[in-house]
């Protein structure tokens, strides 16, 4: 919880924030974390011989798929494409399989994503059982997971019949076909089936460590420490994001379900066989399990895969909690404040109040306030005040502690060291480095009145004569003794003892109220099985194995809570550092050179600290060092920059690791590339200049790229997203389309800021300021000349008519009228429906990601209505977030399937991986931040204190703040690592050459590759479409306005027409609820019985026909009391009968079945139609769609038409037959 000015308050829509009584679910922007972990669930029953209902999905982009494959890269042809979702599917099955889970196909970099807010999935057309498996193919419903609010989330899953062509799918973890023997192969197989002792897996880029860890997992599943198998329940797996660890989750399903058939004799491509294979006989050998108990054993945890932890530390610390709420002091029914909004909320109410009581007419301690006020204004109490409530502030620490102490004098020792460095120098490097050791001796003793003065202004220059490896201790030093102030620690110390009591009884109301902050899951979790011996043991007990992933972004307090849970049983240390872990509890897996999460708490010399502590106590350390992800020139150039570069460094740095190419691949020049740009003349170009040039390039480079290569194969990773519009603007220029996955960015994008100043000038005709600012945006769209000329005419005031912008002062006038009279939900609704704002902005800015951050933007400006706000508070509260930039993130554009090149910053890609990448404005500085008001130091809990951003500081602070920024500077080569370990086939890196400290200035000095330096190129000259609303200051305006208005009327038209068309009614004007013509309740129900009956009969075998029927009728009656159960079942089983003996009864089962019941969704013009197929058969004439119909034919060819182009654009096929089963006339 850092420090907030006064008045801060963190703006979330209500449909995206956890608020009071909800629990969290992920930590913004990057929903790294959260409380509430998605959970696919796994109805009863295994697949035989067909599919399991999955939903069809097809859009018409045969071609572009088409294209794709012959690329090699994209969806193989059996996956279903769907516009604005990545294709996704299952493998097809034959005779005699079983026990498969769904084997998705993606296409490369592609993630599963579940359709939130989809509702529950209803039975198709009504029919009971629709759920419900056959006995010839008992395939299994839907994976679903635990959506936001607790809504069932559907994964669009899509059936790939067998005999299809397949392109296997990209797995970069996968173990590589043929006799390849890797560098590595030892470590991998000690990594994954060495159960008796603890782990440490240094894994690198693109080595394949999410397969370890399943591998780990299945061992322990199927094996087990001991001989002993694990439970699923008995497991602990915990990883960086909720997407990672459903990832995790469902490919651990996938595994488990290939080793069942497997065994049984089902049909897997080649390269899952023989990773199957390859783990029975591991399975045989190490653990003698023959394939009977693997089976038996992968069934089981199948079916208890959901009582797996398998998800974030915060929600693992979460579980904890809710087991031991009395124990850990915590209230049973706590909610997670994921975004801190009821801290926010709380503690600018109750320091208000404390403000009234303590400066009220007889302050109760006016003397401390005096002292404190004399240096220190209120807001940067509030700012010390908020710091100190953080759980991990040990408040007693707050003072001059004998670790820092020590520090203190250490640094004393090192001016005298340095003073020897080499012979006698001229100048005052002497004395003052004297002057140094006294002022940190003065420090470390605590005496605060005792300065000795300085004997230069500014620091004396480091001798040339001396030798350069000590200058940047001797700088570091001085940058420290410049800030110790004995005054400053007499004000800090006086600033606590003020604010203390309100932190305190602050910190105790937040609990009492049932909140936790993320940090307060940590905490609370941490001390609980610290304190609690007795709840440690029984947690022990509980989980025989713990693993970790991404450990090398572990917050410290994680550590500290994993090792006391990894602890041996009957064994209580108080302190993580004597703890003794148990034999085979522990595995974790990590890469130090990819730890770039400081900003939220990783700690190197944590990592560090805790590997250390575990390989004193017999734990085994192995590396995976072939990487299959990227091409061997892109890992040949990262080896060679890093390797010199990288240097092993205690607590802060690890020694560089190198990676291997996977499997032999045919050369690729030009595979890496450095490129920069000077001026026509060869002068070097600014900062701003060089941009612009970069952008230009990569544009053109775009543009011109290979027609086989899609837009999305192409990612832009920059350090920061400052830079950002630059690059924007020349894609856009260009027509290009793109993706801007960004994080923080919401308060700074230039559309919010737009709509903040049309409120702003609404709430106050006086605000020259945010006019200019709205009348330059895109919905006015003038230029500052015409500005100008506007405000020489004094007429920047929309309280004054007949100027050339009255259609703009005009609606102005109209808000502000009603910003008194009415709620601000009426004034959002008012712009955003009566004028073109979005449609403008979208069009000038980012596109759909503009017209998504406005409609976020309503929703804060509404849900601040809504609580009372009015509209000078909601805009006090932008203001802040703006000035502050808070923590949120963009509103989502979950359009990963969409072909439009990716912006995103080397953070966001972290994970991540794209056939080209290309990294510009290398050579700008990164951006040191001024820092917060409180820091603590994990290794020993000290406390540095600081007065306002660049204020006074306690000794602590300024010995605190030069170490971080040591390790900060550190962090940038790992960052720069990050990046450069993205890409598939092609980097290109651009900018430089740089400073020291920028990318390009560390490329430099690692000397490995060549940098081609270009003349700047033009700017593209291409006018941006002009985006502006015409009508305001053009004589087209009033064409414009009834253009406007002909859409509103067509935008109002489609409003009423039906959102979806069922198949039947497609070509009418129908919505899916509605029918032609009546339809009784009978009939109806007579043919969900039929339906009912159908969807589970095997056809090959057959069965009890009057038996099912009778079975089916009693699910359907339910719903239908007062029917006639034992006529309608005679009825049924008379048109089954006679179906059964027809002649197309006995072609379907001369056929293969790929699957019932499967759900589709299409674009049908403007209209989107969803519907269910009842069976998809494969036969010698190829794959044919059968629709069962009790009553009469539907429009001739309409619906059998929908239902072929369905499968069509879905499999990729030409032609796909159809075929409608009349019951009554078979």
């Amino acid at each position: 919880m850092g420090p907030r000015r006064a008045g801060a308050k963190r703006l979330r829509p209500r449909a995206l924030r956890a608020g009071p009584r909800r629990e969290a679910r992920g930590r913004p922007p990057e929903g790294a974390r959260g409380d509430a972990l998605p959970r696919p669930r796994r109805p009863p029953g295994l697949g035989r011989q067909e599919l399991p209902r999955r939903g069809l999905q097809a859009d018409g982009q045969e071609q572009e798929a088409r294209q794709a494959r012959e690329r090699g890269r994209g969806p193989p042809a059996a996956s279903l494409p769907r516009a604005g979702r990545p294709a996704q599917g299952v493998r097809g099955a034959g005779p005699g399989r079983r026990g498969l889970l769904p084997r998705r196909v993606l296409p490369r970099g592609a993630r599963a994503r579940p359709l939130h807010g989809a509702g529950p999935r209803r039975p198709a057309q009504g029919r009971p059982g629709a759920h419900r498996s056959a006995p010839q193919s008992r395939g299994r419903g839907p994976l679903r997971h635990q959506a936001p609010g607790g809504r069932a989330g559907l994964l669009r899953l899509v059936p790939v019949p067998r005999g299809l062509p397949q392109e296997p799918r990209h797995d970069p973890g996968a173990r590589p076909e043929g006799p390849v023997s890797l560098r590595d192969a030892a470590a991998r197989e000690l990594a994954r089936f060495e159960l008796e002792k603890n782990v440490i897996v240094e894994a690198g880029a693109g080595t394949g460590k999410t397969t370890l860890l399943i591998d780990r997992v299945l061992s322990l599943l199927l094996g087990g420490r001991g001989g002993v198998p694990a439970k699923v329940e008995e497991i602990v797996a915990l990883t960086f994001t909720d997407k990672a660890a459903s990832e995790i989750r469902l490919r651990l399903a996938e595994a488990l379900g290939d080793l069942s058939a497997r065994i049984e004799g089902g049909e897997l491509d080649e390269k899952r066989r023989a990773r199957m294979d390859d783990l029975l006989q591991e399975l045989r050998k190490r653990f003698k399990r023959t394939p009977e108990q693997v089976l038996a054993l992968s069934q089981t945890a199948l079916k208890e895969l959901d009582r797996a932890e398998i998800g974030t530390i915060h929600s693992f610390c979460s579980s904890l909690l809710r087991l031991y709420p009395l124990e850990a002091g915590v209230a049973p029914d706590f909610q997670v404040d994921a975004d801190e909004a009821a801290f926010d909320e709380l503690f600018e109410g109750e320091w208000a109040l404390w403000l009234d009581r303590e400066l009220g007419e007889a302050p109760p301690r006016k003397a401390l306030w005096k002292k404190a006020l004399a240096g220190a204004s209120v807001e940067v109490l509030h700012d010390l005040a908020r710091g100190l409530a953080s759980p991990r502030v040990d408040l007693d620490k707050t003072g001059l502690g004998p670790e820092m102490k020590d520090r203190l004098k250490q640094m004393a020792a090192a001016c005298e060291r340095l003073k020897g460095s080499g012979p006698k120098p001229k100048g005052s490097i002497l004395a003052y480095l004297d002057w140094m050791k006294g002022a940190f001796e003065a420090a470390a003793a605590g005496r605060t009145h005792e300065r000795p003065p300085r004997p230069t202004k500014n620091p004396a220059s480091w001798p040339k004569s001396w030798p350069p490896e000590g200058e940047e201790e001797y700088d570091a030093l001085a940058e420290v003794a410049v800030k110790l102030d004995p005054a400053a620690e007499e004000l800090l110390a006086c600033a606590v003892a003020l604010v203390r009591p309100f932190v305190e009884a602050f910190r105790v109301l937040y609990r009492r109220r049932g909140f936790l902050s993320y940090d307060d899951l940590l905490v609370s979790a941490r001390d609980l099985v610290r304190g609690q011996p007795g709840v440690r043991e029984d947690l022990k007990r509980r989980f025989k194995a713990l693993l970790i992933d991404e450990f090398q972004d572990t917050d410290p307090l994680q550590g500290e809570l994993l090792l006391f849970l990894g602890e041996r049983e009957k064994s209580s240390a108080e302190e993580w550092r004597r703890s003794k872990p148990a034999e085979g509890k522990l595995f974790v897996v990590g890469d130090p050179k990819q730890s770039i999460y400081r900003f939220r708490g990783a700690d190197m010399l944590a990592f560090e600290s805790f590997t250390e502590h575990l390989e004193r106590h017999g734990a085994l350390s192995c590396a995976l060092q072939t990487n299959f992800r990227s091409r061997p020139e892109v890992v040949e150039a990262v080896n060679r920059c890093f390797e010199p570069l990288m240097r092993a460094r205690a607590g802060l740095q690890p020694g560089y690791l190198p990676i291997y190419p996977g499997p032999a691949q045919g050369e690729a020049p030009g595979a890496v590339e450095w490129v920069g740009f000077q001026a026509a003349e060869g002068s070097k170009l600014k900062a701003d200049e060089a941009r612009a040039a970069e952008a230009e390039w990569i544009a053109g480079w775009i543009e011109k790229r290979p027609p086989s290569m899609p837009l999305k194969d192409i990612a832009i990773v920059l350090r920061v997203t400052s830079p950002l519009p630059v690059y924007l603007d020349a894609l856009r220029r260009r027509g290009i389309p793109y993706v801007v996955e960004g994080e923080r960015r919401f308060y700074a994008a230039q559309e919010v800021v737009d709509f903040l100043n049309l409120l702003r000038a609404a709430d106050d005709p006086d605000d020259a300021l945010s006019l200019v600012g709205l009348l330059r945006s895109p919905l006015a769209g003038f230029e500052d000349e015409e500005v100008c000329r506007l405000a020489r005419a004094g007429k920047l005031d929309y309280r004054k008519g007949g100027t050339v912008a009255e259609p703009l002062y005009a609606l102005l006038r109209r808000l502000n009228a009603a910003a008194g009279r009415r709620p601000m939900p009426e004034l959002v609704r008012l712009v955003m429906e009566e004028t073109p704002f979005v449609e403008l902005s979208a069009a000038a800015y980012h596109h759909q990601q503009t017209a998504s951050n406005l409609l976020k933007f309503s929703r804060l400006a509404w849900d601040a209505g809504e609580r009372g706000a009015t509209l000078k508070e909601f805009i006090a509260e932008v203001e802040e977030s703006v000035r502050e930039l808070h923590e949120e993130g963009e509103s989502p554009l979950a359009d990963e399937g969409l072909d439009a090149v990716r912006l995103l910053t080397v953070h966001k890609a972290k994970g991540l991986e794209y056939p080209v990448v290309l990294m510009p404005n290398l050579a700008s500085a990164p951006r040191g931040g001024g820092g917060g008001a409180v820091f603590v130091r994990w290794a020993d809990g000290t406390v540095g204190l600081r007065l306002g951003e660049g204020g006074v500081q306690n000794a602590a602070m300024a010995v605190l703040a030069a170490e971080e920024k040591v390790r900060q500077k550190a962090e940038e080569l790992r960052v720069l690592y990050v990046g450069m370990t993205r890409p598939k086939e092609r980097l290109i890196l651009l900018g430089g050459p740089g400073s020291k400290g920028t990318f390009a200035g560390l490329l430099d000095d690692a000397g490995a590759l060549p940098r081609r330096t270009l003349p700047a190129p033009e700017q593209d000259r291409r006018s941006l479409p002009r985006t502006v609303l015409e009508g305001f200051r053009l004589p087209e305006g009033e064409a414009f306005a009834k253009a406007w208005e002909a859409r509103r009327k067509r935008e109002e038209a489609l409003s009423k027409a039906p959102l979806f068309l069922r198949p039947s009614a497609a070509g009418e004007d129908a919505s899916e609820s509605g029918e032609r013509g009546p339809r009784s309740a009978r009939a109806a129900l007579l043919g969900s019985l039929c339906h009912a009956v159908l969807e589970r009969w095997d056809y090959r075998k057959g069965a009890d026909l009057g038996k099912a029927v009778s079975e089916a009728a009693r699910a359907v009656c339910l719903d239908a009391p007062g029917q006639d159960e034992k006529a309608l079942v005679m009825e049924a089983r008379g048109l089954l009968e006679k179906f059964l003996a027809s002649k197309a009864a006995k072609r379907i089962a001369a056929s293969e079945i790929l699957g019932r019941e499967l759900p589709f969704v299409m674009r049908r013009g403007t209209a989107t139609v969803r519907g269910v197929m009842d069976l998809v058969c494969q036969d010698e004439q190829g794959v044919v769609v059968y629709d069962y119909k009790t009553g009469r034919a539907p429009k001739e060819g309409a619906q059998g038409e929908l239902y072929s182009k369905a499968v069509e654009g879905a499999l990729g096929l030409r032609k796909v037959r159809f075929e409608l089963i009349l019951l009554r006339e078979p």
